[in-house]
């Protein structure tokens, strides 16, 4: 597909099918500038289109929704070809979220009931922390839940390639002690990458398919051990991500992090992921899945909350409300009308539950402190002896 080969400008600004100038062939990793040192006119010329004059083409977008404030319009949401990441508290539903998302990618259904697929078609499934009978069992439940029929699970057994990773080595990016060790002259972002990262785009450039979607989950499998404490290494792991967005289809890089301990506690943002704020500055789109509290304080309920939190180049939807479907082993559909408002009601009548508690409380409290200084200021015995 010419267009998305073109789409894919080396965003790391290294190429390695690029030859290095005369003279510093074998002197190391190729220039950085090799193939972006350019006026706006070479780039124009490059592009058979006056950068200055002519309109470029749309942007591509792998999700979008519609406006209800635009009578429906669509509007991008998830760009495609960009590097975004799913951030989440541990057991909130991040992979199963994932999961529904590849199925709906290689379906062409609607993600979650709401959010379109723009553009359907292959996407790669990596999951860190999952055995193969344990993918097994999601994706099931996930397709029972869809409704997918046999022409969709056909498509999916097609366009799926899935990876249960668990107990395998796969970060992308070595640490600082093995690139020590490796002697490899100058730092480029091809210097830092592991074997398996470098195997993984291969195999993506390979495979034969235009990707749409590669799935990282989660991201604490396949970065360094420094990413959440190191800005500069988070920095490359993202290039290295980047780098996987330029293989055959220019497809989007999702990874799933986890949220960090004030994000829990209701005040979730686009600094709610964990660790180095690199990450969330260097990534294109990011989207916080948080879990509803039981009204009662105890616990989590069944709903939870989708809110896009960082958009470079798309649309901020509205909050999506889910609710778990625990008939499918917690899979997440759009919550109802009535759902949402006979939780907030509950929410409701648990404050004023919470408040009366605390008011009778307080009045046993201060009933307690004057009895207790009425008698320390009572006239002792001995004074009337």
């Amino acid at each position: 597909m010419s267009d998305d080969k073109d789409m894919g400008t080396n965003q790391g600004g290294y190429d390695e099918d690029v030859p290095p100038p005369p003279g510093d062939e074998g002197s190391g990793p190729p220039p950085v500038l090799t193939d972006t040192w350019r006026t706006v006119g070479e780039w124009s010329d490059k592009d058979n289109a006056n950068w200055l004059r002519t309109k470029p083409p749309d942007r591509r977008f792998l999700l979008s929704v519609q406006d209800d404030q635009e009578g429906g319009k669509p509007q991008g949401v998830l760009p495609l070809g960009r590097v975004g990441m799913l951030a989440a508290g541990g057991g909130v539903g991040k992979s199963w979220a994932l999961i529904q998302l590849a199925l709906s990618v290689a379906t062409g259904k609607d993600w979650l009931g709401t959010f379109e697929v723009n553009e359907p078609g292959a996407v790669l499934l990596a999951l860190g922390e999952e055995e193969a009978q344990e993918v097994w069992r999601r994706l099931y439940w996930t397709a029972k839940a869809l409704d997918l029929s046999d022409d969709d699970c056909a498509l999916a057994a097609e366009h799926i390639v899935v990876l249960p990773l668990c107990g395998k080595h796969v970060a992308l990016t070595l640490s600082p002690a093995e690139l020590r060790g490796t002697n490899v002259g100058p730092s480029t972002v091809k210097t830092i990458e592991t074997v398996f990262a470098r195997e993984l785009r291969e195999r993506l450039n390979n495979a034969g398919v235009d990707w749409r979607l590669v799935v990282l989950d989660p991201l604490s499998r396949f970065a360094g051990p420094d990413v959440e404490i190191d800005n500069a290494a988070a920095t490359r792991v993202v290039q290295c991500f980047e780098r996987l967005t330029e293989t055959r289809g220019n497809p989007t890089v999702l990874v799933s992090h986890h949220t960090n301990k004030a994000s829990r506690a209701g005040t979730s943002s686009a600094g709610a992921a964990r660790g180095s704020s690199a990450l969330t500055d260097g990534v294109r789109w990011q989207a916080n899945l948080d879990a509803k509290p039981n009204p009662d304080g105890i616990g989590v309920s069944d709903l939870a909350t989708l809110h896009v939190e960082k958009s470079n180049y798309g649309w901020f939807p509205p909050e999506l409300w889910l609710h778990r479907d625990r008939d499918c082993s917690g899979v997440f559909r759009a919550a109802s009308k009535a759902e949402r408002d006979d939780y907030k009601e509950a929410c409701g009548e648990a404050e004023v539950v919470a408040s009366t508690e605390k008011r009778r409380v307080s009045s046993e409290a201060t009933a307690r402190a004057k009895a207790e200084k009425d008698i320390s200021e009572a006239p002792s015995a001995d004074l009337f002896e």
